[in-house]
């Protein structure tokens, strides 16, 4: 409801500078597409999110009972606390 209202509220020059620049912007990503390592990343993530999507949706559309999810989180919370003990040695190191 709200986007349709702003659109209007814009002048048609300000719309149409919009539509080019993403036009623009299409036209670059689908020509970066034809680049093999680009095409390679994108269809591997778009891959990835819809297995992971199929996941979510046999755990009853919950990805906190997804395995992997939980190894995502056990993964990120390693990483923090490392990270905090790092920056606490650092500061300590360095005396700030």
């Amino acid at each position: 409801m709200v986007l349709p209202i702003a659109l209007l509220w814009k002048p048609p020059q300000t719309l149409m500078r919009q539509l080019s620049v993403f036009a623009v912007a299409a036209l670059v990503f689908m020509a970066m597409m034809f680049y093999p390592p680009v095409y390679e990343s994108v269809s591997s993530i778009a891959t990835e999110t819809v297995e992971r999507w199929n996941r979510s949706y046999a755990y009853g559309g919950d990805p906190r009972l997804d395995p992997s999810y939980q190894g995502r989180v056990r993964e990120r919370e390693a990483w923090e606390a490392t990270w905090a003990q790092l920056t606490w040695t650092l500061s300590s190191t360095l005396g700030s």
